[in-house]
């Protein structure tokens, strides 16, 4: 295809794929519409739980964040000291090439 041909048919596609978009807009408001209105006739029905329930899970959530929170102290502990150490390093170095 010479003189663009390409371009022109990506164009006309573009064209034909946002008039399917713009049909699609008005199927969706009709669609969201019927969501609502099952929304309203359904009620929704949640789980319940006992007090001691509630306290074990907020114990687990506890030790689980206790364990991330000592996990990151030892890596950045590790990454300081990881840094000293090449810091020493490249002094030392530095007072080995002078000589």
């Amino acid at each position: 295809m010479s003189g663009g041909g390409g371009f022109m048919y990506e164009m006309n596609s573009r064209i034909r794929q946002n008039r399917e978009l713009l049909k699609m807009r008005s199927n969706r408001r009709n669609l969201t519409q019927v969501y609502r209105q099952q929304l309203r006739r359904r009620k929704l029905e949640y789980k319940h739980s006992s007090p001691e329930e509630l306290a074990s899970i907020r114990k687990e959530i506890e030790v689980i964040q206790r364990r991330k929170t000592i996990a990151s102290v030892v890596s950045l502990l590790i990454g300081v000291c990881i840094l000293i150490a090449s810091i020493i390093g490249v002094r030392f170095w530095l007072k080995l090439t002078e000589v």
